[in-house]
C-alpha cells in the first residue's frame, strides 16, 4: 500500500515525467536545454500555484520575483561573491526578502487589486532593468554569467531536475502541514479562519514569502541555464506566463504546473518555428481549455477517467489520535457574580442606516441567554460586532473585564492563554 502511495506522489510523478522527457530528447538528439527550461518553469508555476491554488491569491506579476532573482544571481556571480551555487542561494534569499517587503505593501489589498499591484511591481522592475543600462545591461542584458560547478549542459540538467523534484516534494509537505491547512481554510472562508483565531494577514504574507522563495530559486536557475540574464521575463508580455501555465495545466492540481509548462514551452518552440504569429494558434487552444475544462489538462484527464476531485492534498485523512483529552471548561473558575461579556452603548450604523443603537447587555457564565427579534432587527450585526467581524460605530465591548472593542477578530477567537492560536479554536463566547 505504501509503495502504491509512493508511485502516486506528485514528486515521484514529476521525476518520472521529466526523466521520460529527458530520455526522449536524448534519443532525438535535440538540445537538452529545452527540457531543462521545462523543469525550471515547472518550479516557477508550482511556486505560483502555492498562492493561487492553496491561498486563493492570484498574482498577475509573480515575475517580479522570478526576474529580480535572475538579475540577483547574475550580480552575485559577476561580483564574485561566491561560485554559481552560492550565488543561486543568495539570489533565493534575496527573492524571499523581496517578497517580505512587497507583501507588506500589496497584501493590504485583495482580489483584483492584489493582482494588479503585483503586475505593477513587475513592470516597475522591468523599466529599471531595461533602462538602467550601466548596471543591468539594458536591452542586451548581462552575459558571461558562467556556470563553474557544472561541466556541461547535461550535468546542469540533472541538477535542475533533481532540485525541481525536491522543491515539489517540499511544497507538498508544506501543503499538508498545519500551515498549509490554514492556507486552504483562508482560501475557502477567510472570515471563518479569522474567527477561529488565525491571523489571516500573517498566513497570507507567509505564503507570499514561500512563493517568492521558490519562484526566485527558479529565476536563479534560469540565469545559470542561459549563462546570462535579460529583462524580458519582467515585461508585462511575459509577467503572466507562470499563471498561464498553471491555469492551462490545472490550477487546483499539484501537477498542473508540470503539464502546463510542458504544453506551453513545447508548443511555443514548435509553433514559433513555423510562424512568428504563433499566439494566433496558441490562444485558441487556451480558449478551448477555458471553455471545455476549467480545471485544465489535469482536470480533463481526471474527468475522462471518472475522477473528478481536486488533488491539492492527499485523499486520506490524518489518523485519529491515540487519546483525545476531554475539554475542560474554564467556566468553573469564573466568578458567577460579575458579567463575563458586557456591552455598553454598543451602536452600528452604515451611513444613515442605523442597525444597532445603544445596546447594553450583560452575559453571565453558566446562564443561558437568547437574542430574539424580527428579520432586520440587527441580531447578526450585533453578533458580528461581538466577534470582531464588524467594528462598532460607538460603544464598548468588555470580555472578562478587558476592553476588546478594537481587538482583532483572530485575537478574540483564541483560547485563553494562547499566544499563537495554533490549537483548538472554538469561540469562547459559545462556550459560556
Amino acid at each position: 500500500m505504501k509503495s502504491l502511495a509512493l508511485l502516486r506522489h506528485p514528486a515521484f510523478v514529476a521525476a518520472l515525467v521529466l526523466t521520460a522527457l529527458t530520455a526522449a530528447w536524448a534519443l532525438l538528439g535535440a538540445p537538452i536545454s529545452l527540457i531543462t527550461q521545462i523543469a525550471i518553469y515547472t518550479l516557477y508555476g508550482a511556486g505560483v500555484n502555492l498562492l493561487v491554488g492553496y491561498t486563493g491569491l492570484v498574482p498577475f506579476g509573480a515575475s517580479v520575483f522570478f526576474g529580480c532573482a535572475s538579475y540577483a544571481a547574475a550580480f552575485f556571480i559577476l561580483g564574485r561573491y561566491g561560485n554559481d551555487l552560492v550565488s543561486l542561494l543568495l539570489a533565493t534569499v534575496f527573492s524571499a526578502l523581496l517578497a517580505l517587503v512587497v507583501g507588506a505593501i500589496i497584501l493590504r489589498r485583495r482580489g483584483l487589486y492584489f493582482s494588479l499591484l503585483t503586475l505593477a511591481f513587475s513592470q516597475i522592475a522591468f523599466e529599471i532593468a531595461f533602462k538602467w543600462t550601466g548596471v543591468t545591461g539594458g536591452e542586451n542584458g548581462l552575459q558571461g554569467v558562467y556556470r563553474t560547478s557544472f561541466a556541461g549542459p547535461w550535468s546542469f540538467h540533472v541538477f535542475v531536475v533533481a532540485v525541481t523534484v525536491i522543491c515539489i516534494w517540499l511544497m507538498w509537505r508544506i501543503a499538508h502541514s498545519p500551515f498549509g491547512r490554514v492556507l486552504q481554510a483562508v482560501r475557502d472562508n477567510e472570515q471563518r479562519a479569522s474567527s477561529l483565531g488565525y491571523n489571516v494577514h500573517r498566513f497570507r504574507h507567509g505564503a507570499l514569502i514561500l512563493t517568492g522563495t521558490f519562484v526566485g530559486f527558479g529565476g536563479g536557475l534560469l540565469t545559470l541555464m542561459l549563462e546570462g540574464v535579460y529583462a524580458n521575463n519582467l515585461s508585462w508580455q511575459h509577467a503572466g506566463d507562470s499563471l498561464l501555465m498553471t491555469v492551462l495545466g490545472g490550477v487546483h492540481h499539484v501537477l498542473g504546473p508540470l503539464w502546463g509548462a510542458i504544453a506551453f514551452i513545447l508548443l511555443e518552440d514548435r509553433l514559433s518555428a513555423i510562424t512568428e504569429n504563433w499566439w494566433l494558434v496558441f490562444a485558441p487552444i487556451l480558449m478551448l481549455f477555458a471553455l471545455t475544462s476549467p480545471e485544465g489538462m489535469q482536470g480533463l484527464w481526471q474527468r475522462l477517467f471518472g475522477r473528478q476531485r481536486w488533488t491539492l492534498v492527499r485523499l486520506d485523512i490524518p489518523p485519529r489520535p491515540a487519546a483525545i483529552v476531554p475539554f475542560a471548561s474554564s467556566a468553573a473558575k469564573v466568578d458567577r457574580g460579575k458579567p463575563l461579556l458586557q456591552t455598553i452603548g454598543l451602536s452600528k450604523n452604515f451611513g444613515s442606516l442605523v442597525t444597532a443603537k445603544s445596546i447594553d447587555i450583560e452575559v453571565h457564565s453558566g446562564v443561558l441567554h437568547s437574542i430574539i427579534g424580527p428579520n432586520g432587527a440587527g441580531k447578526t450585526t450585533f453578533f458580528n460586532m461581538l466577534s470582531g467581524a464588524l467594528k462598532p460605530s460607538g460603544g464598548r465591548i468588555l470580555f472578562d473585564g478587558s476592553d476588546v472593542t478594537r481587538t482583532p477578530m483572530h485575537v478574540r477567537g483564541r483560547p485563553p492563554g494562547s499566544a499563537s492560536g495554533a490549537r483548538s479554536r472554538s469561540c469562547r463566547y459559545s462556550r459560556t
